[in-house]
């Protein structure tokens, strides 16, 4: 994780939700050439897990969202995918836009503060394109759930 928020607080909220290294700015570069020396140094055999709530699941080899009941499949973007993954992480939690956009586009971004509208609609779409019961809910000024809908 490099990042410039450097205090103690931060650094370990950054190692406990499963960062490699916590890098500061500023940094010296032989620091950062050592840390991903290290990080891809490190073996890959552990089994790739698939993150599922109700009738879909998020699978990271292949960035797809998955109907698991009739195996429609979509492709999604790189931004899609992280905030599939951190909604079906936290299944029918409100979470706050401004927790969304930190973790999607980062404390640093110059992103629309409308961003989060446009990809929730690209997410709601391609539910609706697998047939998944899942369905976005909007809570007016707050953020957004991910929750089941009853059949």
């Amino acid at each position: 994780m490099l990042t410039a928020r450097g205090e103690l607080e931060d650094r370990l909220h950054g190692l406990k939700s499963g960062a490699d290294y916590y890098l500061t700015k500023p940094f010296q570069m032989e620091e950062l050439i050592a840390c991903l020396r290290v990080i891809t140094r490190r073996k890959t055999d552990a089994p790739v897990m698939a993150l599922r709530f109700g009738d879909t699941e998020l699978v990271e080899s292949s960035a797809s969202l998955v109907n698991t009941q009739t195996g429609a499949s979509i492709k999604l973007g790189a931004k899609e995918y992280q905030l599939m993954e951190m909604m079906i992480r936290h299944p029918k939690q409100i979470l706050k836009r401004e927790q969304i956009f930190e973790h999607v586009w980062g404390y640093d971004s110059d992103a629309e503060y409308n961003t989060i509208e446009v990809y929730i609609s690209f997410l709601r779409k391609k539910l609706s394109f697998i047939q998944s019961k899942l369905k976005i809910h909007a809570t007016r000024g707050v953020g957004y759930s991910l929750e089941e809908e009853e059949c």
